[in-house]
């Protein structure tokens, strides 16, 4: 191997992919060498990095995708110098051939080393690659905005807003989420057949944002979306399990103004 190719083993040497006598000779070759330190550095923060972020089982699939896809994708070594290259003794046992010398020849050798560089150098690379698609696809299916409800229990503005009518049940809104949660659990349980439902009002209209009683009977927090004009937010008993389209006459019992 030459100097030229030891530059070549970085990225090899960082996925462990080198033979061990390569191994050996790239590891003494690192202590003189600045340049294959630094990416050595960086490619080991980047293989660290996508070891850590990718938490799914690859497909069966994807080895055998990405060993077809090298084998049809040549790969070139760099340009080596132009002066001739010393005739190579021949075997004893062969036939004689013509030595060839020059560039050209030179520039064929070092392609034959190229293309016999192991298999696992370039999988390896080409896996890394596989990876680090495979974790943006990941993380920007997993970076999803946050829900109504995460944005008003994590907004910097949110503030408990007043209660006009009724107790017991609290309501905390967020200008910036234009949205406001309400926890009804400090409500009396109902009886059977009855449920407590969630509204905002808009003087006096009235948009259901969803029944807050569950088929148990405890009762759990409702986030509304809420714009410019709304008004209020009440709740409302209302015949179960369903409740109401409009609220039942006389059944508000919880009224806070936005």
């Amino acid at each position: 191997m030459t100097a030229a190719d030891v530059h070549l083993n970085t990225g090899a040497m960082a996925v462990h992919a080198l033979p061990p006598d390569e191994t050996i000779e790239f590891a003494t070759h690192l202590e003189d060498c600045p340049v294959c330190a630094a990416e050595m550095l960086g490619f080991g923060e980047a293989t660290a990095m996508l070891g850590a972020a990718v938490a799914v089982t690859p497909p069966a699939s994807l080895r055998e995708n990405v060993l077809n896809m090298i084998r049809t994708i040549p790969q070139l070594p760099p340009l080596l110098p132009t002066e001739p290259v010393a005739p190579a003794e021949p075997a004893p046992a062969a036939a004689e051939q013509p030595v060839r010398t020059g560039p050209r020849h030179a520039r064929e050798a070092a392609q034959k080393r190229w293309f016999r560089r192991t298999s696992a150098f370039i999988a390896a690379a080409a896996v890394v690659a596989a990876l680090a698609i495979g974790t943006i696809v990941i993380v920007n299916r997993n970076s999803a905005p946050p829900t109504a409800a995460e944005c008003v229990a994590e907004a910097t503005d949110t503030r408990v807003i007043p209660v006009s009518a009724g107790t017991n049940a609290v309501a905390r809104y967020s200008a910036s989420c234009s949205a406001a949660t309400v926890d009804p659990t400090s409500l009396p349980a109902l009886p059977t057949g009855q449920v407590y439902q969630l509204w905002v009002l808009r003087g006096a209209a009235a948009r259901s944002v969803g029944v807050m009683t569950q088929p148990t009977g405890a009762t759990e927090p409702l986030t509304a979306t809420v714009g410019a004009g709304d008004t209020n937010l009440g709740i409302s008993v209302e015949p179960g399990p369903q409740g109401s389209q409009q609220p039942t006459e006389g059944s508000v019992i919880w009224v806070a103004d936005l």
